[in-house]
């Protein structure tokens, strides 16, 4: 989405989106229509002269399982592979949102999720531990309503309201927005909840650096190790000690912090192309 509106900033107009998840940009002003992915249709439109644009932020070194680790931010990376000019600003876009499916509560909001086990492309380095994130909710539950996001395949919270599987991207993004604090780890979800300018809480451990994926608003828990970050995929060979390091207390004393200012403006970075 900032590839998006930069493009469309930049006088593009008639963009439209290759992708299997239209509701990602439903009421997006910046793209004119969605289609599903389709190898055989690009072809055509390449044959019909259409102007093609594939943002990338990366390679992939297969021999040693992981990714090609990005000298900026990704989304850096990504507007500058298209040859945006200009202000970018390091955040991601969500169109109008309905109403959260979330019951009315006095109590601040937490939305949690333990787990990425459900992500298209799932790296086990970036998970941190299901029983630490279940602490986290025992801690916090009494004080603060805990809402739990994402797949049913993610290992259920205790304390936490169930709403894993049984709502849209989009129901999840409004639940995220109404919320206080998003908890989790680097990926999707931590994105959806910058672009409804919800606070964060999130994991990283060492596999890749904040001010590679991350959000300046942000409290991103992370261990500097002499492999970080390596951006593998799996089979981390050290037992993943960057994740170990992160300990209960350092997420609950973050949440609670993050808490402080949960009615303030997010920061967000701007870099100019």
């Amino acid at each position: 989405t900032p590839v998006l509106h930069g493009l469309k900033r930049n006088g593009r107009n008639k963009i439209w989106m290759m992708s299997n998840f239209p509701e990602m940009f439903e009421g997006n002003s910046d793209v004119e229509a969605v289609i599903p992915v389709n190898p055989k249709f690009l072809s055509i439109l390449r044959r019909l002269g259409t102007e093609i644009i594939q943002p990338a932020y990366s390679s992939i070194n297969m021999e040693e399982r992981r990714q090609i680790p990005p000298d900026k931010h990704v989304i850096i990376k990504m507007c500058e592979s298209v040859g945006i000019t200009g202000r970018v600003a390091l955040k991601p876009y969500i169109g109008p949102l309905s109403e959260s499916p979330l019951p009315h509560d006095t109590r601040k909001t937490i939305a949690i999720q333990s787990s990425g086990v459900a992500a298209f492309f799932h790296n086990t380095t970036k998970d941190w531990y299901p029983e630490r994130f279940q602490e986290v909710v025992t801690q916090l539950s009494e004080e603060f309503r805990l809402v739990q996001v994402g797949s049913d395949r993610d290992p259920i919270l205790e304390g936490a309201l169930d709403y894993r599987g049984k709502t849209s991207i989009r129901q999840t993004a409004a639940i995220i927005k109404q919320a206080d604090l998003f908890v989790g780890y680097a990926g999707f979800l931590m994105h959806i909840a910058r672009s409804v300018n919800c606070r964060s809480v999130i994991v990283y451990g060492g596999r890749e650096l904040p001010e590679q994926t991350g959000y300046l608003c942000n409290i991103n828990l992370y261990t500097p190790l002499d492999c970080s970050p390596c951006w593998l995929f799996k089979d981390c060979e050290i037992g993943k000690i960057c994740m170990d390091r992160i300990t209960v207390e350092m997420v609950v004393t973050s949440a609670r912090k993050m808490l402080e200012h949960d009615n303030e403006p997010l920061e967000f970075e701007t870099v100019n192309l």
